[in-house]
């Protein structure tokens, strides 16, 4: 059986699902720039915020779930965890992306705590 919502009640459904999930996590300043935040679930980086540009960096997982489970597009995805951060941690977001390179994955690693 399929269910149809209309798309704010959708909207409103995954800010939920984004707030249950990574609402109030913790973070670290990174040890280079002082406006680059990483934040931390369960010890490890899932995204991180950098300040002077406004970037948000979500982990692929947070992207990729909310577009399968909820049927949204790259783009209606990035818009809505866009919404949820500003919303939900008070920073100004231009661009939301994902960790794109290795590179970006080793710096993440090097903020865990395990």
């Amino acid at each position: 059986m399929k269910i149809i919502i209309n798309e704010n009640r959708r909207e409103r459904i995954v800010i939920k699902w984004l707030e249950d999930k990574y609402g109030g996590l913790k973070h670290k300043v990174s040890k280079d720039y002082s406006d680059l935040y990483y934040f931390m679930k369960n010890g490890y980086v899932v995204m991180d915020y950098y300040g002077k540009y406004g970037t948000l960096h979500a982990g692929n997982g947070i992207i990729n779930f909310i577009m399968k489970t909820f049927g949204m597009d790259r783009d209606e995805s990035k818009k809505i965890v866009k919404l949820w951060f500003q919303e939900s941690y008070g920073y100004d977001v231009n661009i939301v992306t994902e960790p794109t390179t290795t590179t970006m994955y080793n710096v993440w690693r090097t903020y865990t705590d395990k």
